[in-house]
């Protein structure tokens, strides 16, 4: 359990540089998760613990779903 608090800040760590890196475009390739919602299935970007999770979407600009 402990090693996925240490996965959460390196990868917080490099994702922060990719964003604030001037002059690049980033795509971020992650794994699905369906939440139900009251009544509702919410698509979002899943990744292992729970940091991440709360933590990637609201760092970019778009989260698109591609079919």
């Amino acid at each position: 359990m402990a090693a996925y608090g240490e996965m959460a800040t390196d990868t917080m760590e490099h994702l922060r540089t990719l964003f604030y890196t001037r002059y690049k475009h980033v795509y971020l390739i992650c794994k699905e998760e369906i939440a139900d919602v009251e009544y509702q299935s919410l698509r979002r970007p899943y990744f292992p613990g729970k940091v991440l999770n709360i933590d990637v979407p609201f760092l970019y600009d778009f989260i698109i779903r591609s079919s």
